[in-house]
């Protein structure tokens, strides 16, 4: 309920979640806890998988 996306209001909520506002509220009231989660210790980079398609970074 302490979160971010909790104070999303209208319009915003329904661009962030591609549903209408009341449905991202609701599901977003449903949480019972927080949490807080460790990070990976390395995050794939990715680019020599991305490289190899074509795809170039920006």
């Amino acid at each position: 309920k302490n979160n971010i996306f909790s104070n999303m209001k209208g319009v915003t909520s329904e661009l962030a979640f591609g549903v209408p506002s009341r449905e991202s509220q609701q599901m977003l009231g449903a949480q019972s806890e927080s949490v807080i989660l460790a990070a990976p210790k390395q995050r794939p980079s990715g680019r020599a998988e991305e490289s190899s398609r074509g795809y170039e970074s920006a």
